[in-house]
């Protein structure tokens, strides 16, 4: 008999022993938006990181392989996405996290708060679950996303819509369709796809010609590019891809 009190007590102690391991940890995460910064300008079809600082106030540590889930302004409202820490964040600490890259492809051209919101599992069914304070799981940012809605210039062909560009993708060189507009004073940006300006002519250098504006695109490395064109008070975007 005594050894059966000595075998029972001892499997009490370990199923006592694997609930308390299975028990969920709570963690307060505050969350601070650092990308995109404040005052942050993202051109159209610019690519651009989202970033947080996650500071985990305990009292529970947060380990490496927990999975948080993030929401952002670039993806639908209600929708969350998993991220799984690469890193463990002990009570105290605070780590940075890289959630995602977006290219602004629909900004208005206004200034507005972009906002993110890290939580832990929706359900309160993970290896852990945020405090009920949850003031602290979202941080905005006040950006501007320029507008990828182009101004129409004058007689322009799919001003309204996008710029025609042909051949897409280019080799060596692309014609801007522009519908008889024949007016020299045209400038044109072309940017990659993180915003950099990788080539530029100035009014005055273009001339268009019979079937369009060509523009020589040989000396850009393969991809994606943004164009830009302006008259000085208006614009139209468009895009191309350089193989």
């Amino acid at each position: 008999m005594d050894l059966k009190r000595i075998l029972l007590a001892a499997l009490v102690l370990l199923a006592g022993a694997g609930w308390a391991q299975a028990q969920q940890r709570t963690c307060d995460m505050e969350v601070t938006l650092l990308s995109p910064a404040a005052s942050a300008v993202i051109a159209p079809y610019a690519s651009f990181t989202v970033s947080v600082s996650i500071r985990n106030n305990g009292p529970d540590d947060l380990n490496a392989d927990d999975t948080v889930y993030y929401w952002t302004r670039s993806i639908p409202v209600f929708n969350t996405i998993p991220l799984k820490l690469q890193q463990p964040i002990p009570a105290g600490s605070s780590a940075t996290l890289t959630l995602a890259t977006y290219v602004n492809d629909n900004g208005a051209g206004n200034e507005e708060n972009y906002c993110v919101r890290v939580l832990s599992n929706p359900a309160n069914t993970g290896l852990f679950i945020d405090t009920t304070n949850d003031d602290n799981n979202t941080d905005c940012n006040l950006v501007t996303l320029q507008s990828v809605n182009p101004t129409a210039i004058a007689g322009l062909a799919g001003a309204e819509g996008g710029l025609k560009v042909y051949p897409n993708p280019a080799t060596a060189e692309i014609v801007i369709d522009l519908k008889g507009n024949k007016d020299a004073g045209l400038s044109l940006v072309i940017r990659d796809m993180t915003g950099r300006k990788a080539a530029a002519f100035p009014a005055g250098t273009l001339k268009p010609a019979a079937g369009g504006l060509r523009v020589n695109v040989s000396a850009l490395p393969p991809g994606v590019y943004l164009l830009e064109l302006s008259d000085g008070k208006s614009r139209a975007v468009g895009r191309f891809a350089r193989r």
